[in-house]
């Protein structure tokens, strides 16, 4: 993997660039500080080394212990003598140093325990310290006097040789030390000066040029190098995260409306389904209905043809009821004549009767008159007179007899036919009432008729309503369905109108990343951006890069 430099001035680099050829390496960082920020040893940490870390400052020294574990780190001062010391602190930088100097800084002042660089690092005699950088802000000279160059040789030595936060070199009072200890200088990078120990001289090469492309290596996000450009990314970073989290949130509520439109479709689907269903429904129910308007239609026709049948033999029982009314009246006359010439025959059976007793009384004269005019001639001929007399009265009494005999042969004659005419209109009577009974039970099986199809009328009207009603509520259905429809319709285009304008957000949002991604390429086109692109590590200003097409250099 590529070598990512974390150091504040490229110490790393040059480091890695004489050791590289060391595997699981030792170092030894006198005021560490930070285990990420300016650190000098993380880019050999990440390679397999370990090392010791000394940093008196008590919340730099957890935060090393944390990102550490498997390190030594020392919460103390180094000085030429042991002992407690007094210590000034500068909040959140790396300026803190047991040497007070001129400056705005606000200062916590605390004592703290000291030791000597020999003390400290006791457990790495005899040990090979490839190498030991010292960064203490101006008191470097106290910690090289307290070092025992014949006990512990590191092979490079890297000694910051400035006044704090100035350009002023300031190492002649302890450069003599070092090199009195046998090590020879090797490179001043502006801040630092590199020593090589004489048993060490080969690594004296690697020092002869600064750090430059052939070295293969990147800048961490966090170098001071970066601060502008990572400000830049950090704010472009953020645009583009927001731009992004804007389209994420529009693709999801695409999304969402795209669920919904489909599910609305689903739905419309459904509705056009369901619809064409009641449709057929309704069509079947039509059909049904026709039948039943056509059945109804024939049924009616039936009950006007069974009314007007009814109608006739309402007429037809009219007549004869009339008829009957006639005959019973001519049988009341025909009955009246009989009573009356019953009563004529019932007169003349008495005058018969009388006649024939007068009769008989006028024979017992005849023969009172015979016995008188045998007993007296003289008085026969007087009773003959009145024999002859009564003889013509007898007579008289025959004829009358006669006629009355004729006359009630008549009147028998005509009772006799008044009874056989009595008797036919009896016939005639019993043939009518057999006829009225006929009709009347023709008539009740045509009111028992009339009365089911009345009633299989008003079922057909029952069904009919029913089926109305069906139909009705059917239509209601339809047209709930057909709003229902509409409405759905009227949503899809809400949910289209706004899948449009999320369309064109994110269109708009397309437009801001490209002009942001513009911007980023006019940023890496400059030449002064260039190196630090070349070098630096950083994913996100890679990504950038690569988004832009700026990639080349």
């Amino acid at each position: 993997m590529a070598f990512v430099s974390y150091a504040q001035n490229f110490e790393d680099v040059m480091l890695w660039r004489a050791l590289k050829h060391i595997e699981n390496g030792l170092y030894v960082d006198v005021g560490a500080q930070d285990p990420v920020n300016d650190s000098v040893s993380l880019a050999f940490y990440e390679r397999g080394w370990r090392g010791v870390h000394i940093e008196p400052v008590p919340a730099y020294a957890a935060t090393l212990r944390q990102a550490r574990p498997d390190e030594i780190v020392l919460e103390v001062a180094l000085a030429d003598t042991e002992g407690v010391i007094d210590f000034f602190i500068a909040p959140e930088s790396g300026l803190s140093t047991a040497c007070a100097y001129p400056t705005n800084i606000p200062w916590q002042q605390m004592q703290i325990k000291a030791l000597t660089l020999k003390s400290a690092l006791a457990s790495l005699a005899g040990k090979d310290v490839h190498w030991l950088k010292i960064d203490v802000e101006g008191f470097e000279e106290k910690v090289v006097r307290g070092w025992d160059s014949c006990i512990l040789r590191p092979w490079i030595l890297i000694i910051e040789a400035t006044i704090p936060n100035s350009k002023v070199e300031n190492y002649a009072n302890w450069e003599p030390l070092v090199l009195a200890a046998n090590y020879q200088f090797a490179y001043f990078d502006g801040l630092n000066r590199f020593y090589v120990a004489s048993e060490h001289s080969e690594l004296l090469s690697a020092f002869s040029s600064p750090p430059n492309v052939f070295d293969d290596f990147e800048l961490s996000h966090n170098s001071s190098y970066c601060k502008a450009l990572a400000a830049s990314i950090r704010e472009k970073t953020g645009q583009i995260d927001t731009l992004s989290a804007m389209l994420k949130a529009a693709q999801s509520d695409n999304t969402t409306r795209g669920s919904q439109i489909e599910t609305l479709t689903k739905l419309l689907n459904e509705s056009e389904s369901d619809r064409s269903a009641r449709a057929k429904q309704i069509e079947t129910l039509t059909k049904l209905l026709n039948q039943s308007d056509t059945d109804r239609a024939s049924r009616g026709e039936q009950i006007t043809s069974l009314s007007k049948m009814l109608k006739e033999s309402d007429t037809d029982r009219s007549e004869r009821a009339k008829q009957i009314d006639t005959l019973s009246a001519m049988l009341k006359e025909s009955d009246t004549d009989r009573a009356s010439r019953g009563e004529q025959v019932t007169s003349l059976s008495k005058m018969l009767k009388a006649a024939q007793s007068d009769n008989a009384t006028r024979g017992s004269q005849i023969e009172t008159l015979t016995k008188l005019l045998k007993e007296s001639d003289a008085d026969r001929l007087e009773r003959a007179k009145q024999i002859d007399t009564l003889s013509a009265m007898l007579k008289e009494s025959e004829v009358d007899r006669a006629s009355r005999g004729d006359q009630i042969t008549s009147l028998s004659k005509m009772l006799k036919a008044a009874q056989a005419d009595n008797t036919t209109r009896g016939s005639q009577i019993e043939s009518l009432s057999k006829m009225l009974k006929e009709s009347e039970a023709d008539r009740l099986e045509r009111a028992k008729q009339i009365d089911t199809l009345s009633g299989m009328l008003k079922e057909s009207d029952t069904d009919r309503a029913s089926r109305g009603e069906q139909i009705t509520s059917l239509s209601k259905l339809l047209n709930e369905s057909e709003a229902d429809r509409s409405a759905r319709g009227e949503q899809i285009d809400t949910l289209n109108a706004l899948l449009r304008e999320s369309q064109a957000e994110c269109t708009n949002r397309d437009e801001q990343f490209d002009s942001i991604a513009s911007d980023l390429r006019a940023l890496f086109t400059r030449p002064s951006i260039r190196w630090l692109i070349r070098f630096s590590n950083w994913p996100e200003l890679k990504k950038l890069v690569k988004k832009s097409g700026s990639s080349k250099d």
